[in-house]
């Protein structure tokens, strides 16, 4: 495997998002912004369902979903270039892994707190407070995860590894 993302590595593309010096910060600044629209949104939905401004009606927040929808697209592209600059060392690092999958919980859960019906979440397993506290933790373990994700890999780039023909 680690042949497959040294020979991506080695590619115009993913070298110039590595080595033009304005690519990387600017893809890395747009990823920032919208993962931090989307947990944004997914902290204050999780924070009326659990009573605070509770004059803002649960069905208002359903206006947030269009911006949570293009908060997860720019964060989702960005997040593709992010990782074609340096495939080896997200696809090997099990935090990356981790972080994708509290990632979809923490969308899935915020789409349920921003319905506009809250009914959803009282017709499932988790009772709304619950959901909404897990919503929080979920956001936070996205975002502290993806900080991580600079410090704790163990393959940099792959190329330096194995000899590519």
């Amino acid at each position: 495997m680690l042949e497959l993302y040294a020979s991506f590595e080695l590619t115009g593309f993913s070298t110039a998002i590595r080595e033009l010096w304005w690519v990387f910060p600017t893809i890395l600044v747009f990823h920032s912004l919208s993962m931090g629209l989307m947990a944004g949104i997914g902290v204050a939905s999780a924070l009326r369902a659990l009573g605070f401004a509770r004059q803002i009606p649960p069905s208002m927040l359903h206006r947030f979903q269009p911006l949570l929808w293009f908060g997860l697209l720019v964060a989702a592209t960005s997040g593709l270039l992010l990782l074609a600059g340096y495939p080896a060392k997200a696809l090997t690092n099990p935090l990356f892994f981790i972080k994708l999958i509290m990632l979809s919980g923490a969308i899935w859960l915020t789409l349920r707190l921003t319905a506009p019906t809250q009914r959803l979440l009282t017709q499932g397993k988790l009772p709304v407070r619950l959901s909404a506290l897990v919503t929080i933790a979920l956001w936070f373990g996205v975002i502290a995860s993806g900080r991580f994700l600079a410090y704790t890999h163990s393959v940099l780039l792959a190329s330096w590894l194995v000899g590519v023909p």
